[in-house]
């Protein structure tokens, strides 16, 4: 069985033990409980970290911890992480799904705004 360290999601605790390495991470909030995967694949792990201690997301404010994991193809890593979760729980992690609902309106209000057409929406 692999255990893994939970780290406090402060500043410091991200400095002192985040990778400067590629690779995906995870983040937990107070119950210790998977709410986001993340992958770091043109910045290092502990920028990508640094970033979420400002978060945009109201998800990501109860972040309380976090794990990470060095990779040297941190897409497919993070993509077997979301897979699992998936098939264990029978949905995305909570702020992962939050995220790609409002990306999916995003999109939506653009393409019904004209501003994008459907050759970019594929």
């Amino acid at each position: 069985m692999r255990t893994e360290i939970l780290f406090p999601f402060t500043r410091a605790a991200i400095a002192e033990n985040a990778s400067c390495s590629r690779g995906v991470y995870s983040l937990y909030n107070e119950k210790k409980e998977v709410i986001y995967f993340g992958k770091a694949g043109r910045q290092t792990i502990a920028e990508r970290l640094m970033q979420h201690t400002s978060p945009e997301s109201e998800c990501l404010k109860s972040v309380q911890y976090f794990t990470f994991e060095t990779t040297h193809n941190p897409d497919k890593r993070y993509a077997q992480l979301v897979r699992k979760f998936q098939s264990t729980h029978g949905r995305l992690p909570e702020c992962n799904e939050r995220m790609e609902r409002s990306a999916a309106r995003s999109a939506r209000h653009l393409a019904s705004s004209g501003v994008l057409t459907t050759a970019f929406l594929g």
